[in-house]
């Protein structure tokens, strides 16, 4: 599982935890994904999990297929508001980039995905139908896949 796999850090890193975040010492705080890139995916993997990324921002609620424009002065129906807590069901749930984490309940990861796969998988016996390999197999190998944004991103 980890063949010819070996450490990439400079010997300088050294990584504690403060107050529940990984902190790298001063000779490479400014650098540590350069400088301590495995030290550094570990800790980028340890607050994923803390703050529990299957609840962050999918493509499906970052980009709505039908988005609405902003609210302002003049527009505040069929509009989104990027200050707002949503409730599920709430209407602008289909046309507003939203959070997941920020509405509630959180609603369940989607079942469809944006989007249309060309239908070709490519594998380890060359490029086939979609309708010529097993299901389960086909899920893993389309193009199509589920990313998770943090709450900077998705406001980005």
């Amino acid at each position: 599982m980890v063949y010819r796999n070996f450490i990439q850090d400079s010997p300088e890193c050294s990584v504690s935890v403060k107050k529940g975040k990984a902190v790298f010492n001063d000779a490479v705080a400014t650098s540590a994904a350069a400088t301590c890139p495995d030290a550094f995916a570990w800790a980028q993997f340890a607050t994923a999990i803390q703050q529990e990324f299957w609840n962050w921002g999918t493509d499906q609620t970052v980009w709505p297929s039908e988005p609405w424009p902003l609210c302002d002065s003049k527009n505040s129906k069929n509009c989104c508001d990027p200050n707002k807590t949503y409730k599920k069901g709430a209407p602008e749930l289909e046309h507003c980039p939203l959070y997941r984490a920020d509405i509630k309940p959180i609603p369940p990861l989607p079942a469809t995905p944006n989007g249309t796969a060309s239908g070709n998988v490519i594998n380890h016996r060359g490029l086939r139908t979609d309708d010529a390999i097993d299901p389960g197999r086909l899920l893993r190998d389309l193009e199509l896949e589920l990313v998770f944004r943090n709450k900077p991103m998705v406001d980005y």
